[in-house]
């Protein structure tokens, strides 16, 4: 558990109104930050035309996708797979837009930024 908390603060680190005993005795900020942090670890992109956009995976069409990595939540799109605009919208999200002026981005770990005011790729694991 101390291990993932020290994570997570290392990720909050430039949200100014969270620290560890926000974290403690808040059960939503903590568990979206796991969600965001667990998901960005993971997180995969793909280049179009020079530029690099989150691929969010889905396992069928027309399902919820799996979990953002910009938001930590997950998305309901239309059946069509490709570059959708980000579906990312929540109490912290609009929160974090507003304190920052920005929204949500993060760094792979081969340094590729990714943001979500550029979108994402939805991809179905299966045509059904």
């Amino acid at each position: 558990m101390e291990a993932v908390m020290e994570e997570i603060m290392e990720e909050a680190e430039f949200i100014p109104f969270v620290d560890e005993h926000t974290l403690n005795t808040n059960s939503r900020i903590y568990l979206w930050m796991k969600a965001v942090s667990s998901s960005r670890a993971i997180a995969e992109y793909e280049v179009i035309d020079g530029h690099p956009y989150l691929v969010l995976q889905r396992d069928y069409k027309n399902e919820l996708t799996h979990t953002c990595s910009f938001c930590g939540k997950k998305h309901k799109h239309d059946w069509l797979d490709g570059l959708k605009e980000a579906a990312c919208s929540h109490a912290f999200g609009d929160v974090f837009e507003n304190l920052l002026g920005q929204k949500a981005m993060f760094m792979t770990e081969d340094g590729t930024l990714l943001r979500a005011s550029d979108g994402y790729i939805v991809k179905s694991r299966s045509n059904i």
